[in-house]
């Protein structure tokens, strides 16, 4: 998810898939990140965009 929130898509993904992809991956890479740090026993991690 982090590489094609960082605009590396798959070459072979259909048009539409590439799409949505680049448009909601860097939503997804962010809170991804985010729950890893809860799920790592992070209690004092914040909100992304609420820093």
């Amino acid at each position: 998810m982090r590489r094609c929130a960082a605009g590396h898509l798959p070459g072979d993904l259909p048009p539409v898939v590439a799409s949505i992809l680049a448009r909601r991956a860097p939503a997804a890479a962010t809170m991804n990140a985010f729950y890893w740090q809860l799920f790592g026993g992070d209690v004092h991690a914040s909100y992304p965009g609420l820093e």
